[in-house]
């Protein structure tokens, strides 16, 4: 059976059973996702970069097998991007087939979003008062967290873990993507009580699934007001947020960027870096420093609320605009 849902703005068909939560659509579709045990094609592995683990080994790939770019997932399957709106997964390894919509709803749409004129981020992102704000940082930073944390304040949750946004005319929309979180076992029992039931992320993780309710989920495009780099710290007290501009800014976004490893290839690192130098001119970004207590969630939520809506102002017709530095 095959199925077609909204994900980050764009309609995802495929018949692959998934798990994640999606908004259903009857929209044509804009990226076909098929699974097979057969490759699609015929040809040679030409490797152009490589990605490994910090104990050397490698775990993906990027080449051509012929004239099809593939990006091999070692001990899984290579995906064969066949078309602009066909990616063909050839599992190689049936035994992993748990791990398929892992890589569909992470590396592989991210670079197919990227490719398509969006800038996908590492991070979570909610809703307060029409505004989305925006959480960015690799696993541990607290940015799901703090999202949660916005949503206990009657916010909505727009996305977590990859966050894809559009800028156009200086300004910049961020679209629905999974409703759900992915919190560690503490912060879900600090939110929710007890954690039986839930699902962990993906096989062998840690963190789990914490399904939201249609009301605790944005359903449409918001404008993006404002991004914040959280890191906990033990030695402070206080909330503390600071500016980032310039080269710092940029590099800070391009190391956030999700799908790093697959997309800073020579044909497609100037439309990247392009991409984010246009959000940087959009939306200010910030540091957020906040002490590592789960007790302080709650502060530190209220402050970004009350800062995030003083990055933003009034134009005709009630849109907010994101104002200078």
């Amino acid at each position: 059976m095959t199925n077609r849902n909204l994900v980050c703005g764009m309609t995802l068909e495929t018949g692959w059973p998934l798990i994640t939560p999606l908004l259903p659509t009857t929209k044509g579709p804009d990226l076909r996702f098929v699974v097979t045990t057969t490759a699609p094609g015929e040809g040679s592995w030409q490797s152009s970069r490589e990605a490994t683990w910090p104990d050397g080994r490698r775990y993906l790939a990027v080449g051509r097998i012929g004239d099809v770019e593939v990006i091999r997932f070692r001990g899984v399957g290579d995906a064969w991007f066949m078309a602009d709106d066909l990616v063909v997964f050839h599992l190689t390894h049936r035994d992993h087939d748990d791990m398929v919509e892992g890589f569909l709803l992470g590396p592989l749409l991210a670079t197919w979003l990227e490719r398509n004129g969006r800038v996908v981020l590492h991070g979570a992102a909610a809703v307060d008062n029409g505004r989305a704000i925006g959480f960015l940082g690799r696993s541990g930073v607290g940015k799901s967290t703090l999202a949660m944390g916005l949503v206990e304040r009657g916010g909505l949750l727009i996305t977590d873990d990859l966050l894809a946004i559009c800028v156009d005319g200086g300004r910049a929309w961020t679209h629905p993507s999974f409703s759900q979180l992915r919190l560690w076992p503490d912060d879900a029992r600090r939110f929710i009580g007890s954690i039986d039931g839930l699902e962990p992320t993906y096989p062998g993780n840690d963190k789990l699934r914490l399904p939201l309710s249609d009301a605790q989920f944005a359903s449409d495009p918001v404008e993006l007001t404002a991004l914040y780099l959280p890191q906990r710290d033990p030695n402070i007290a206080e909330v503390k947020i600071e500016p980032m501009t310039g080269a710092d800014a940029l590099f800070a976004l391009l190391l956030d960027t999700f799908a790093e490893e697959l997309i800073s290839t020579t044909e497609h690192r100037r439309s990247w870096v392009a991409g984010v130098g246009r959000l940087l001119s959009a939306v200010p970004l910030f540091r957020l420093t906040y002490p590592d207590d789960a007790g302080a969630v709650d502060d530190v939520a209220a402050t970004v609320v009350a800062h995030a809506g003083r990055q933003s102002k009034p134009v005709a017709g009630g849109t907010a605009v994101v104002s200078g530095r």
